[in-house]
Protein backbone atom coordinates (compact mmCIF):
# COMPACT_ATOMS: atom_id res chain seq x y z
CA UNK A 1 0.00 0.00 0.00
CA UNK A 2 2.87 2.38 0.80
CA UNK A 3 4.48 1.69 -2.57
CA UNK A 4 1.23 2.42 -4.35
CA UNK A 5 0.82 5.70 -2.47
CA UNK A 6 4.38 6.74 -3.30
CA UNK A 7 3.86 5.79 -6.92
CA UNK A 8 0.63 7.79 -7.17
CA UNK A 9 2.21 10.77 -5.47
CA UNK A 10 5.14 10.63 -7.90
CA UNK A 11 2.84 10.42 -10.91
CA UNK A 12 0.75 13.33 -9.65
CA UNK A 13 3.83 15.46 -9.05
CA UNK A 14 5.16 14.67 -12.52
CA UNK A 15 1.83 15.64 -14.11
CA UNK A 16 1.78 18.94 -12.23
CA UNK A 17 5.35 19.77 -13.24
CA UNK A 18 4.85 18.86 -16.89
CA UNK A 19 1.56 20.69 -17.24
CA UNK A 20 2.95 23.85 -15.65
CA UNK A 21 5.69 23.96 -18.29
CA UNK A 22 3.42 23.43 -21.24
CA UNK A 23 2.26 27.00 -21.81
CA UNK A 24 4.43 29.05 -24.11
CA UNK A 25 5.60 32.58 -23.35
CA UNK A 26 3.75 33.82 -26.43
CA UNK A 27 0.51 32.93 -24.62
CA UNK A 28 1.21 35.28 -21.72
CA UNK A 29 -1.64 37.74 -21.34
CA UNK A 30 0.04 40.95 -20.24
CA UNK A 31 -3.28 42.29 -18.93
CA UNK A 32 -3.28 39.46 -16.36
CA UNK A 33 0.06 40.56 -14.88
CA UNK A 34 -0.37 42.57 -11.70
CA UNK A 35 2.75 42.62 -9.54
CA UNK A 36 6.20 43.84 -10.66
CA UNK A 37 7.72 40.39 -10.15
CA UNK A 38 5.07 38.84 -12.40
CA UNK A 39 6.34 41.09 -15.19
CA UNK A 40 9.93 40.11 -14.44
CA UNK A 41 8.97 36.42 -14.45
CA UNK A 42 7.18 36.82 -17.78
CA UNK A 43 10.19 38.59 -19.25
CA UNK A 44 12.41 35.76 -18.05
CA UNK A 45 10.14 33.20 -19.72
CA UNK A 46 10.51 35.01 -23.04
CA UNK A 47 14.28 35.27 -22.66
CA UNK A 48 14.58 31.59 -21.72
CA UNK A 49 12.63 30.57 -24.81
CA UNK A 50 14.74 32.76 -27.10
CA UNK A 51 17.96 31.44 -25.58
CA UNK A 52 16.78 27.87 -25.96
CA UNK A 53 16.10 28.44 -29.67
CA UNK A 54 19.29 30.38 -30.38
CA UNK A 55 21.86 28.50 -28.31
CA UNK A 56 22.68 25.88 -30.92
CA UNK A 57 23.22 28.40 -33.72
CA UNK A 58 26.44 30.29 -34.36
CA UNK A 59 24.62 32.87 -36.48
CA UNK A 60 21.05 33.79 -37.42
CA UNK A 61 21.64 32.09 -40.79
CA UNK A 62 21.71 28.72 -39.03
CA UNK A 63 18.21 29.14 -37.65
CA UNK A 64 15.17 27.82 -39.46
CA UNK A 65 12.53 30.27 -40.66
CA UNK A 66 10.18 28.94 -37.97
CA UNK A 67 12.81 29.62 -35.29
CA UNK A 68 13.39 33.13 -36.62
CA UNK A 69 9.64 33.78 -36.62
CA UNK A 70 9.28 32.48 -33.06
CA UNK A 71 12.20 34.61 -31.86
CA UNK A 72 10.48 37.63 -33.41
CA UNK A 73 7.20 36.80 -31.66
CA UNK A 74 8.97 36.28 -28.33
CA UNK A 75 10.84 39.53 -28.75
CA UNK A 76 7.59 41.41 -29.43
CA UNK A 77 6.00 39.81 -26.37
CA UNK A 78 9.01 40.84 -24.28
CA UNK A 79 8.70 44.41 -25.55
CA UNK A 80 4.98 44.44 -24.73
CA UNK A 81 5.72 43.21 -21.20
CA UNK A 82 8.44 45.84 -20.75
CA UNK A 83 6.28 48.68 -22.03
CA UNK A 84 3.39 47.76 -19.74
CA UNK A 85 5.78 47.45 -16.81
CA UNK A 86 7.12 50.95 -17.45
CA UNK A 87 3.59 52.38 -17.69
CA UNK A 88 2.60 50.85 -14.36
CA UNK A 89 5.78 50.87 -12.30
CA UNK A 90 8.53 52.88 -13.99
CA UNK A 91 11.89 51.34 -14.84
CA UNK A 92 12.46 47.64 -14.33
CA UNK A 93 15.79 48.37 -12.63
CA UNK A 94 13.82 49.51 -9.61
CA UNK A 95 11.90 46.24 -9.22
CA UNK A 96 12.81 44.25 -6.14
CA UNK A 97 12.45 40.75 -7.53
CA UNK A 98 14.67 37.78 -6.68
CA UNK A 99 15.29 36.87 -10.32
CA UNK A 100 15.86 40.38 -11.71
CA UNK A 101 19.64 39.91 -11.84
CA UNK A 102 19.18 36.64 -13.75
CA UNK A 103 16.93 38.40 -16.25
CA UNK A 104 19.60 41.00 -16.95
CA UNK A 105 22.27 38.30 -17.29
CA UNK A 106 20.09 36.46 -19.79
CA UNK A 107 19.53 39.66 -21.76
CA UNK A 108 23.30 40.12 -21.96
CA UNK A 109 23.66 36.47 -22.99
CA UNK A 110 21.35 37.15 -25.93
CA UNK A 111 23.55 40.00 -27.02
CA UNK A 112 26.54 37.65 -26.87
CA UNK A 113 24.70 35.11 -29.05
CA UNK A 114 24.75 37.70 -31.83
CA UNK A 115 21.15 37.31 -32.93
CA UNK A 116 20.41 41.01 -32.52
CA UNK A 117 19.03 41.30 -36.04
CA UNK A 118 16.21 38.96 -35.06
CA UNK A 119 15.22 40.76 -31.88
Amino acid sequence: MKKLSKYLASVLLMIVVLSSCSSSPEDINVADLEEPCEYVDATEQCLDAIIQIAEGADSPDQLSEDDKKRIGELSKKGEEIGEEFEKKFGGMLEAECPNLEDVFKKAVMLIDLEIGDLL
